[in-house]
């Protein structure tokens, strides 16, 4: 594996120990780690949403930044505190704004938000016809009309045919 230990990552895939290294740096989303921790691109979003529920992958993940921190010997208070230096302090307004805004991060403050429009598929339409499908065919049994009649044919009718 990578420098550390085996036993933190057992059960894991050696994707889903690359996807969580990568993660753990914290500059990439998780569809980019997902991609370059060798998922097709065309399932990157999904094998990102996938490990990011999975408690092993996660518990890696912080395993690795509490690791990177140590090794900087840096934590989340001395982050915090540099930023409220900034916020307070930087040169241009930009940096203020940005620390504010880095700041109300860390709070949950801000989340992005994606609006996703679900448009049916065929195979959709069909599942929400399905009680209506099976009370016509069950009308259609009570009614006591033939599938000859429906037709317009009568018994004798297709007995002349051949």
């Amino acid at each position: 594996m990578t420098g550390y230990k085996t036993q933190q990552a057992a059960g894991l895939t050696l994707r889903q120990i690359k996807f969580a290294e990568i993660m753990a740096v914290g500059n990439v989303s998780g569809a980019e780690a997902a991609r370059q921790a060798g998922y097709a691109a065309s399932n990157a979003r999904r094998a990102s949403h996938v490990n990011l529920k999975q408690p092993q992958v996660l518990r890696l993940i912080e395993d690795l930044r509490d690791a990177h921190a140590r090794r900087n010997e840096l934590s989340a208070d001395m982050v915090i505190e540099g930023l409220l230096e900034l916020a307070h302090y930087a040169d241009s307004s930009a940096a203020r704004v940005r620390s504010w805004e880095l700041l109300g991060k860390t709070l949950g403050m801000f989340t992005d938000r994606t609006q996703v429009e679900h448009r049916p598929s065929f195979a959709d339409e069909l599942e929400a016809l399905q009680p209506r499908i099976r009370q016509a065919i069950q009308d259609h049994k009570n009614s006591g009309v033939t599938l000859y009649e429906v037709n317009g044919l009568r018994k004798s009718d297709e007995a002349d045919d051949e």
